[in-house]
């Protein structure tokens, strides 16, 4: 099935463009695949993420296309040891996917280093790679939530975002639909807002019991 697919991919260009026969895009269902494209893109374009090496064998994968959420969680987590006695950093390996290039240079990492415990996900990035019939494709925070959770069934997964999670939202909803259409489980159990208490959610929902 894999090489039938393959097939379908002529190159890769520099300029991160992919040719794929016309009459195939239809068929291939190209924004369903994200465990198969990480297999055909050449990831040398793209920077590796930054690693915090913890103590631990953990790993807290997390990936934002905005920079400063870094400082965000930077100081999230010092307020969380000072409310709840622990704080991840220095404790768990943390990888740092950032720039609107987020998704793609959590899919390299991914590909080499499928091992993820804890996950800190945006739902939507900026940057996209263009096919040969004029649209793009993003890798969003859900399918790097559905890729880790396929190999870590037991990762424990939270997207930290700024919307107001609202089915009646087009955009909002395709996003909703690919996660619960795959999971059948309710996303809200893993939202976490930007703009509410996150260092309450992003401990009750990853490092409560650690």
């Amino acid at each position: 099935m894999f090489e039938k697919i393959k097939n379908l991919f002529t190159k890769f260009k520099k300029d991160n463009e992919i040719d794929i026969l016309d009459e195939e895009v239809d068929m291939i269902k190209i924004e369903d695949m994200p465990e198969i494209l990480p297999q055909i893109i050449d990831y040398d374009s793209y920077d590796d993420p930054i690693l915090e090496d913890g103590n631990k064998d953990k790993v807290l994968m997390v990936v934002d296309d905005i920079n400063d959420t870094d400082f965000l969680l930077h100081s999230d987590f010092k307020n969380m040891k000072r409310r709840f006695g622990y704080n991840p950093e220095g404790d768990v390996k943390i990888v740092k996917c950032f720039t609107d290039k987020a998704g793609f240079i959590a899919f390299k990492y991914l590909r080499d280093n499928p091992k993820i415990d804890y996950a800190i996900l945006d739902l939507t990035f900026g940057y996209g790679i263009k096919l040969s019939n004029g649209h793009y494709k993003y890798f969003d925070g859900v399918d790097i939530a559905l890729a880790i959770l396929e190999n870590n069934p037991e990762a424990k997964i939270m997207f930290l975002t700024a919307h107001t999670m609202n089915r009646d939202n087009v955009l909002l909803k395709d996003y909703i639909d690919k996660f619960e259409n795959n999971r059948k489980e309710n996303i809200m159990k893993y939202i976490v807002n930007k703009n509410g208490d996150r260092q309450s959610k992003i401990y009750e929902l990853l490092f409560k019991d650690e």
